[in-house]
């Protein structure tokens, strides 16, 4: 059962880690993930912004919003909450509006007075979703909503976003530009001659560039926010299959259904049914 069944099937996925096996490519899915480091200092990119995530800060997202860590200072400890809002009970889903309302749509937080708080949380998540006791679900439900209640008081008082840092190099910079410029112009045919020349590097020089710090190759990362784009618009659209293709930037609707199959494992009709 991959990652992703279990998140459907359980509403919810608890992980700690202190080793660098996390995803080396972009991922996207639906739901949100909370993010609590306690140790080291964790690189996140979500979409084109850059994030800097250091031990007591908590990271808060949409998770369809593409997104990838890498550990900047080891060792490194982060405890990871993937859930979907309908685990919250209907009667507490106010909790999630500020949530529903973040800016980027995600949100980092500074909460030094809150540490004791969340590491006796995250703790009694983290020993109930190992084990096998009874009402195990109702039992993560309760200590989900009092971590979300915590998130979304913070949320409240201070509603404005936190901003990713300020580039602090040169390597930062050029990142957040190539990446800007990805997620800004995807639905055109954007070819590595044109990028290079508004960024003002020799096209060697960005291919080079991207595949080292982001893993992946400039067209790849292209297809997938396209693909993820148009995961989106099948969740919260009717939109036919052929007007999304057009819309994300695919020349063809077979190119598109071909892309989304092998970057998701199934068809847009089979994960808008989803």
């Amino acid at each position: 059962m991959t990652f992703y069944d279990v998140l459907l099937e359980h509403q919810f996925v608890y992980e700690r880690k202190t080793n660098q096996d996390y995803p080396k490519a972009f991922d996207s899915h639906l739901g949100y993930e909370i993010v609590w480091v306690t140790s080291g200092v964790l690189e996140v990119v979500l979409k084109n912004h850059l994030y800097r995530v250091e031990p007591g800060h908590i990271l808060v997202f949409n998770a369809l919003t593409m997104h990838k860590f890498h550990v900047l200072e080891p060792p490194y400890e982060r405890h990871l909450i993937h859930f979907l809002p309908s685990i919250v009970p209907e009667g507490a889903h106010a909790l999630l509006e500020p949530l529903e309302r973040l800016a980027y749509p995600n949100h980092l937080l500074d909460l030094p007075g809150e540490q004791e708080r969340l590491a006796g949380l995250f703790g009694r998540i983290g020993r109930e979703y190992g084990a096998d006791e009874w009402q195990r679900k109702a039992a993560l439900q309760l200590y989900l909503q009092e971590l979300i209640l915590l998130i979304s008081r913070q949320l409240r008082k201070s509603p404005g976003p936190r901003q990713a840092a300020a580039p602090q190099t040169a390597r930062d910079k050029l990142v957040g530009q190539i990446l800007q410029l990805l997620h800004e112009r995807y639905r055109e045919p954007l070819s590595l001659d044109l990028m290079a020349e508004a960024l003002h590097v020799s096209k060697y020089y960005l291919c080079h560039f991207f595949k080292r710090e982001m893993g992946t190759t400039v067209q790849a990362y292209m297809k997938q926010i396209r693909v993820n784009e148009a995961k989106s618009l099948l969740l919260h659209t009717a939109y036919p299959i052929h007007l999304i293709s057009d819309q994300v930037g695919f020349q063809t609707s077979s190119h598109f259904i071909r892309s989304f199959k092998e970057l998701t494992g199934f068809t847009p009709e089979q994960f808008r049914r989803r």
